[in-house]
């Protein structure tokens, strides 16, 4: 069951015959994205269900489950990458890697075999970009893995195979596009905007492991290829991971509100205490602008967020106390701080955080509306 939890990073949702609310998947990160339909690496073949075989007249015969580093059997098909994860999570990180190096060299092997003659193919091919989103999360599992241990030149050979795989693919999809093929549908073109979209969280990432490694030049070229792809996605080319959720948590008046706003626009608020006027009790759900979620990051930049102490303690204990948690593609920075104790600029940060909470138009959990939208 925990290994289900974290595949939210690689789940896949089938864009066939589904709404655009169906197709919209929103992680534990705060990530949502329309994504294509996928093939796995080798081919057409179909994930075969754990569903017990009909056998003879009526009769069944139950399949046992391969006992491997898996989840239980489900009737859910299993997500692609399980296994790379499974690994991570087992403490495994060489075998972690080379299961990973394995998955994204299939995936790269099965993309080049199809030949696009018709739109599915087309899409097919985009799926692939699933190498490039379990590349990403698996960034993050190895530094939490490795703790303090040199990076891997291996996990930077990775990245870049999965990045040499999509690019080629990215740019016929646009001369298509460019060209009004008919294969490039409205479906396609979702699917380029989603690779796109996961190959731009890969970039600053593959900046930052050439740097580690001493290959500034590397870097540099790289930063200088990609910088309007890095633009267009509000991503930094210095390396800098991705921000893809803040989190305020501050008790106050006997309770605790928790406000929290994601990258892909969606935004959450939780009100734990007393009833309060012109506070929704519970849990509600809001959005908040592309301007004011880069506004946000920007503060962040300027407040070197990275540098701040992880506390920040006043002289007094009956001060608001407030934990900010900024979330990246490759960790988190959570800071405690009491108003009576937070540099000016921090409490500056949080009323702005606190500001921006009252355009996101909350609608509390189970409501008509927000049933409707989700």
């Amino acid at each position: 069951m925990q290994i289900l939890f974290v595949l939210s990073f690689v789940a896949v949702v089938s864009t066939s015959g589904c709404s655009e609310a169906e197709r919209e998947t929103v992680s534990d990160r705060g990530y949502a994205s329309i994504q294509p339909e996928p093939s796995p690496p080798g081919g057409d073949r179909p994930v075969e269900s754990p569903e017990p075989t009909a056998r003879g007249s009526g009769q069944t015969e139950e399949v046992t489950p391969t006992v491997e580093a898996r989840p239980a059997a489900s009737s859910e098909p299993l997500p692609p990458g399980y296994e790379v994860i499974a690994l991570y999570q087992a403490g495994k990180i060489p075998q972690a890697r080379a299961a990973l190096e394995k998955w994204v060299r299939e995936s790269a092997e099965a993309a080049a075999a199809i030949e696009v003659r018709r739109e599915h193919e087309l899409r097919r091919k985009l799926g692939h970009s699933l190498a490039v989103n379990l590349t990403v999360y698996c960034f993050k599992l190895d530094r939490q893995s490795r703790g303090g241990a040199p990076f891997p030149p291996q996990l930077l050979n990775i990245a870049r195979l999965a990045r040499e795989t999509m690019q080629p693919i990215i740019d016929e999809t646009k001369r298509l596009e460019a060209a009004n093929s008919p294969l490039a549908t409205r479906r396609a073109t979702e699917g380029r905007e989603y690779a796109e979209r996961q190959l731009a969280d890969l970039i600053p990432l593959e900046i930052n492991a050439l740097k580690r490694l001493g290959r500034d030049d590397e870097a540099k070229g790289l930063a200088v290829q990609y910088a309007p792809l890095l633009k267009a996605h509000g991503l930094s080319a210095s390396g800098e991971p991705p921000i893809t959720a803040i989190v305020l948590r501050r008790t106050w008046m006997g309770g605790a509100e928790t406000i929290s706003y994601y990258r892909n626009g969606s935004a959450a608020k939780s009100w734990d205490g007393p009833p309060q006027t012109g506070v929704i009790s519970g849990k509600s759900f809001g959005s908040l602008s592309e301007k004011d979620y880069d506004e946000l990051v920007l503060e962040l930049s300027k407040l070197n967020y990275l540098s701040l102490k992880d506390s920040y303690r006043g002289d007094t204990h009956d001060a608001d106390e407030h934990v900010l948690t900024i979330s990246s593609s490759t960790g988190e920075k959570t800071i405690r701080a009491t108003m009576a104790g937070a540099p000016a600029r921090l409490g500056q940060f949080f009323d702005l955080i606190k500001k921006k909470a009252a355009t996101a138009g909350w609608r509390p959990a189970g409501s008509e509306e927000e049933r409707i939208e989700r």
